[in-house]
């Protein structure tokens, strides 16, 4: 008789236990997994950076992440032009359109200006991620213009650098957010 409560005091530790290992297991099965869904949010919110290049030459400016300008028109790099997030914050991300034949290039913001662009003759050069929240720390408004003598837009998120127009550009506003 005490060797079977023996028995069946053994065989119920060793169940307990396995519990408990199997308890312990699931937990850090969740706590991986909940720290790989930490990682890949920080990988989202990672900052696009964007840079402006000018032709002189052309006289125009191109923008882009991974895509530099088009063609042998001595393109000077100008930095970083304003940074994007790589997190989805509308629907469409920001994306590139280049005219082949006056090699105009357009940001554009959603899926009415895609279509219109593709419409003229644009050809999609490159997303460069999406729009930063108006209202985010950090956030600031980045302006578009038009110079119709050259047929080129411009993107700036200093006010200052051409204000409201004027020698030839007209300020078209407030074209989305950024960093």
């Amino acid at each position: 008789m005490k060797k079977l409560f023996f028995a069946s005091v053994c065989a119920l530790t060793l169940l307990s236990c396995g519990r408990e290992e199997s308890e312990i297991q699931a937990e850090n099965q969740q706590s991986i997994a909940s720290k790989s869904r930490i990682s890949s949010a920080a990988k989202l919110s990672e900052d696009v950076n964007v840079y402006r290049y000018y032709s002189n030459s052309l006289m125009k400016h191109y923008f882009g992440s991974t895509t530099g300008p088009v063609g042998q028109h001595s393109w000077s790099s100008e930095g970083l032009a304003f940074k994007t997030t790589s997190a989805p914050s509308t629907l469409y991300s920001l994306a590139v359109y280049m005219n082949p034949n006056n090699l105009d290039m357009v940001i554009a913001v959603n899926q009415f200006d895609r279509a219109a662009l593709e419409a003229q003759g644009y050809v999609f050069r490159e997303a460069i991620g999406w729009p930063v929240q108006q209202g985010l720390p950090g956030a600031v408004p980045v302006y578009r213009y038009y110079r119709s003598s050259k047929n080129g837009h411009f993107y700036t998120k200093n006010l200052a650098e051409l204000g409201t127009g004027g020698n030839g550009w007209t300020y078209e506003g407030i074209a989305f957010y950024a960093y």
